[in-house]
C-alpha cells in the first residue's frame, strides 16, 4: 500500500516558525525513516502503511521459498499436492523527488489459492484469448432482415424519439454552373444529403430569380432539413423538364450554418443531361474540405443477360440500383444507345459511383413501357473494378404484369438468395376536381427510419388514377420500413393527360399494424403550380391508426399433374388455430394459377392464431370443368420459420369422388402428431418455433 498524501497547514512549519505553508507529506524511504528537506516537516507516520509493506515483503519471500520447494519435488519425484500461487501483483513505479515508493495497481488477496491444474489453467487462458479475439460472425443481408423482424417491437404511435437526426438544421447549398455553351438549365434541381446520422429527403432548390442555374452563375440556397451529421456525399439531380433541361454543373459547396468555418466541396465538372455526356441527369458527388481535391469514384460494369425463350426481351425502360455496405448508386437507367434487352442477349453498362464497399444486393425493374414490356431476366453480373470483385445475381424469372407473380421489379441477393417480403397496402386517392386524373405511369417510394432504407421506385401498374377514385395496391418489400418517415409520389410525365392531382396516400403495414396517412393536395403537373411531377409527402400524425397486427406467411399450393387437374375457378382459403380463425381469403397473385402440375406461391397475412390445426379450402364454381385436384399446401411463417403441411390428394369437383368442392385438411409435419380431420391436436402436437438450422425446404 502506498503512503497517503496529506495537505497540512498547522503541522507544517518553517524553521523560523513565523509562517505556515501548504506542502505535501514526504514519502518514507525503504528503511521506514522520513526523508529530510529544505523545510523541517513534522509528520505522523502511518504505522498501518508501514506494516503493509513489511507483510508484502514477507509474502514475496514465502512465494520464492514455495517455488524452490516445488522444483526440489520435481527433481526428487515427490508426489505432493501442489498449491499454485496467485498471479504476481502488478505495480506502477511513481517517481518522487527522493526515493521510490511501489504503488499497488491490481488488488489480489495475498492468501488466494488456485486448485486447478496448471496445464488446464493455461488452456483456459488461451481459450479466453481466442474467444476474446474471435470476430463475431457477420450476418448476411437476409439474416439481418429476419433478425430485425424477430426483434421488432412497436414504438409509440404518436411520439417519435428525439435524436440528432430529427433536430432540424440549416445548411447553405451553393451551386456553381459551368462556363461552357448551353451549361444552364430550366429544369427543377434537387439535392439530397447523406451523412453519418441519416439521409435527408430530396430538397427542391427553388429561387425567385429567373436566372437561377444559368451559365457561369453561382446560386446560394438556405435549406432547413434533418441533421445528417458529418457529410459523406450528396446526390444532385434534375427532373429533365423545360425547354433546355441539360445542365453542366461545375461544383457544389455545402456549409453547416452551425459551423460556418467548415465548408465541404463537391466537385462535379460534368453534364447532368439526357442528351450530353453519358446521358445521366442524377449524380452522386463525394466531398472534401480541400477545394482543390477531386475525390475518386469507382466504376461498376453491369452485364445483363436476357432469357433465350420467345418473348423474353423488353422494350421498356430498365432501371438498376446497386447496394453495398457503404450505400447505393441510386436508381440508374440502363441505356447505352443500343437495342438492349433482346432475347438471348448480353448487354453491358458502365456505372460511375462512390465506392460502395462489399456489394449486398441489387434492385432491378422496368416501367412497363412499350408494346412488349414483359421481360425474362436470366441473371446479372456486377464487376467492381476498384475493389477487383465480381458478383453474380441469379434471377431466371419474369418481370411482367401478366407472367409469374406479376412483379416488374425484383430485389436480388448475391448468389440468388431471396428474402420473403413484408406486404404493404398502399391506397392512393386522386382528387375530385376537374382534370385530376392522369394517363402517366405513377410510381411510389416508401422511406423508412432516418431515410436510410427505402423501397426503391415502385411502378404502380393496373391503376386507373381517375378523378375521385382510390387505387389500392399490395406491395411486397423485403425490408421493415414501417412506420414510414415519408412517401415519395410521382409520375413519368408521359401521356395525353399527364397532369395529376393527388389528394393523399395511405399506407398500412399488417406486420406492425400501423396505418399512416400522407396528405398531398397538390398538382403533379409540368404546367401547374410549381411544375413538379414528384413530391415528398409527410405523415399527419393525428390520423395514424393502430390496427390488428398480422404476421407474413408464405403459402405454396401444388396442383396435381393428372389430366384436367387445373381450374379457372376462384380459390378461397381460411386458416384455423388454437386462438381462432382467419378471415376468408381469395387467392390471387396476378399470374395464371392452379394449372395442372403447377406450384403457385402466395403471400398472405394472418393474425396470431396460435398453433394451426387445419385449413379450409374451396372454390365457388359448380359448373362443369371447374373441378380442381389439389395435391397439398404448405404454410411457412416467414419470421419464425414455423412450417405446416396440409396433404390433400383429392378432387374439389361436383362431378368427381364425393362431389364436394370444399375440403378441410388437418395440419401435418415432423412436429405435429397425426390428427383426425377437423379435430384440434393435443398440447404435444403444437408446431412452435423450429430449432436453429432446421431444414425447412419444401418437400
Amino acid at each position: 500500500m502506498s503512503p497517503k498524501k496529506k495537505k497540512t497547514q498547522s503541522q507544517a512549519e518553517t524553521e523560523d516558525g513565523d509562517e505556515e505553508e501548504e506542502v505535501e507529506d514526504r514519502p518514507v524511504n525503504k528503511t521506514g525513516k522520513k526523508k529530510s528537506s529544505r523545510h523541517t516537516v513534522v509528520q505522523d507516520q502511518d504505522e498501518d502503511d508501514f506494516n503493509d509493506l513489511q507483510e508484502e515483503k514477507q509474502h514475496r519471500k514465502s512465494k520464492k521459498k514455495l517455488k524452490e520447494e516445488e522444483k526440489e519435488n520435481k527433481v526428487k519425484g515427490n508426489k505432493k499436492p501442489i498449491i499454485y500461487e496467485e498471479p504476481e501483483l502488478t505495480y506502477n513505479e511513481v517517481d518522487y523527488d527522493e526515493g521510490l515508493v511501489e504503488q499497488e495497481k491490481d488488488c489480489y488477496t495475498p492468501t488466494q489459492e488456485y486448485q486447478l491444474p496448471k496445464k488446464q489453467n493455461e488452456k483456459d487462458k488461451k481459450k479466453g484469448k481466442n474467444e476474446k479475439g474471435k470476430k463475431p460472425k457477420k450476418l448476411s443481408l437476409v439474416e439481418e432482415y429476419e433478425q430485425e423482424l424477430l426483434q421488432y417491437h412497436s414504438a409509440s404511435s404518436n411520439e417519435e424519439e428525439e435524436d440528432d437526426y430529427n433536430k432540424k438544421k440549416v445548411y447553405e447549398v451553393v451551386t456553381v454552373t459551368g462556363d461552357i455553351r448551353g451549361a444552364g438549365t430550366d429544369a427543377n434541381v434537387f439535392v439530397k444529403l447523406f451523412g453519418e446520422f441519416g439521409i435527408t429527403p430530396k430538397i427542391h432548390l427553388t429561387s425567385k430569380s429567373t436566372t437561377a442555374f444559368e451559365r457561369s452563375k453561382t446560386d446560394v440556397f438556405r435549406v432547413k432539413t434533418n441533421n445528417v451529421g458529418p457529410l459523406k456525399k450528396i446526390r444532385i439531380e434534375h427532373d429533365n423538364t423545360g425547354l433546355n433541361a441539360g445542365w453542366y454543373l461545375d461544383r457544389v459547396i455545402i456549409t453547416d450554418m452551425n459551423r460556418p468555418h467548415l465548408r465541404v466541396y463537391f466537385p462535379c465538372n460534368n453534364w447532368l443531361s439526357k442528351e450530353d455526356g453519358d446521358g445521366l441527369y442524377v449524380r452522386d458527388l463525394l466531398g472534401s474540405f480541400d477545394p482543390m481535391d477531386v475525390p475518386k469514384t469507382n466504376k461498376y460494369i453491369a452485364r445483363v443477360f436476357t432469357g433465350a425463350a420467345n418473348g423474353s426481351g423488353t422494350d421498356a425502360d430498365v432501371f438498376l440500383n446497386i447496394f453495398g455496405e457503404k450505400g447505393d448508386t441510386g436508381e440508374r437507367k440502363l441505356d447505352n444507345d443500343r437495342d438492349n434487352f433482346e432475347k438471348g442477349a448480353e448487354d453491358k453498362f458502365t456505372i460511375d459511383a462512390p465506392n460502395l464497399g462489399k456489394i449486398t444486393k441489387i434492385s432491378i425493374g422496368h416501367n412497363n413501357k412499350g408494346g412488349s414490356a414483359g421481360w425474362f431476366l436470366e441473371k446479372i453480373i456486377i464487376e467492381d473494378i476498384g475493389n477487383k470483385a465480381v458478383y453474380q445475381f441469379l434471377c431466371s424469372r419474369w418481370l411482367a404484369i401478366d407472367e409469374d407473380d406479376g412483379k416488374i421489379q425484383r430485389d436480388l441477393l448475391v448468389g440468388g438468395n431471396e428474402a420473403t417480403g413484408i406486404v404493404y397496402t398502399v391506397s392512393i386517392m386522386t382528387g375530385d376536381i376537374r382534370g385530376a386524373g392522369t394517363d402517366s405511369k405513377v410510381h411510389v417510394i416508401l422511406h423508412g427510419e432516418k431515410g436510410l432504407k427505402n423501397s426503391g421506385k415502385l411502378f404502380l401498374e393496373g391503376g386507373e388514377f381517375e378523378r375521385g377514385r382510390i387505387d389500392i395496391y399490395n406491395i411486397e418489400i423485403a425490408a421493415l420500413l414501417s412506420p414510414l418517415t415519408r412517401v415519395t409520389i410521382g409520375h413519368d410525365g408521359h401521356g395525353v393527360g399527364a397532369g395529376w392531382y393527388c389528394e393523399k396516400v395511405i399506407v398500412y403495414c399488417p406486420f406492425t399494424g400501423i396505418e399512416q396517412t400522407f396528405p398531398c393536395g397538390y398538382w403533379l403537373d409540368e404546367d401547374e403550380g410549381d411544375r413538379l411531377i414528384e413530391r415528398e409527402l409527410y405523415e399527419m400524425l393525428s390520423l395514424r391508426q393502430k390496427r390488428q397486427k398480422k404476421q407474413p406467411w408464405s403459402l405454396w399450393i401444388w396442383t396435381s399433374d393428372m389430366k384436367g387437374a387445373g381450374t379457372d375457378a376462384n380459390i378461397f382459403l381460411q386458416v384455423y388455430g388454437e386462438k381462432g380463425k382467419s378471415d376468408e381469403m381469395k387467392l390471387d397473385n396476378k399470374s395464371n394459377n392452379f394449372e395442372a402440375g403447377q406450384v403457385d406461391k402466395f403471400m398472405i397475412e394472418l393474425p396470431d392464431l396460435g398453433a394451426l390445426y387445419k385449413i379450409r379450402i374451396w372454390h365457388e364454381k359448380r359448373a362443369a370443368f371447374s373441378g380442381w385436384h389439389l395435391t397439398k399446401l404448405t404454410l411457412l411463417q416467414t419470421v419464425t420459420k414455423v412450417k405446416y403441411n396440409f396433404k390433400c390428394g383429392r378432387w374439389l369437383d361436383i362431378n368427381e369422388e364425393d362431389h364436394e368442392i370444399v375440403r378441410e385438411i388437418p395440419a401435418e409435419g415432423p412436429l405435429v402428431d397425426s390428427v383426425l380431420p377437423g379435430e384440434k391436436p393435443t398440447i404435444g402436437s403444437i408446431y412452435i418455433i423450429l430449432p436453429c438450422g432446421w431444414d425447412n425446404r419444401l418437400n
